[in-house]
């Protein structure tokens, strides 16, 4: 009967987990108790997988891992959550490597605006005094 309501449970936080109700499906798993199966530790692995705590899904996956060692999806869960992150890492690496550039660009396009102005201006107050010893 035990077994029962433990399935029964985590059919319903896998249902509200699809249904993007992650919060509520962490919550029927964790009510005030740590999560006795593996299978439980999966899901909520993948609920924080897609809340984007990818830390804690690790720990997760490591925990159901440890639970039952014979099932090998764990593993390649938690490969595939490390290759992930190192992609997200090197994403936004290039993405402050794009700003940066991007900032360098920019100042250089101002200084020489300022430059070209200025050097301008310098110019037209040469001009204004040799005409007027034209006109005299």
């Amino acid at each position: 009967m035990l077994r029962f309501f433990e399935e029964l449970r985590l059919a319903r936080a896998t249902e509200l987990a699809q249904s993007g109700r992650w919060l509520e499906a962490e919550a029927l798993l964790t009510n005030s108790r740590e999560p006795e199966s593996a299978r439980e530790m999966d899901l909520l692995a993948r609920i924080a997988a897609q809340t984007r705590r990818y830390e804690r899904a690790g720990i997760w996956w490591t925990a159901a891992h440890q639970k039952d060692p014979a099932n090998g999806d764990y593993p390649k869960c938690i490969e595939a959550l490390a290759k992930d992150l190192k992609k997200k890492v090197w994403i936004q690496k290039g993405l402050m490597g794009t700003c940066l550039a991007l900032t360098a660009i920019l100042a250089a396009l101002i200084c020489s605006l300022l430059w070209s102005r200025a050097r301008a201006a310098k110019g037209v107050e040469k001009v204004k005094p040799s005409m007027r010893e034209r006109g005299k």
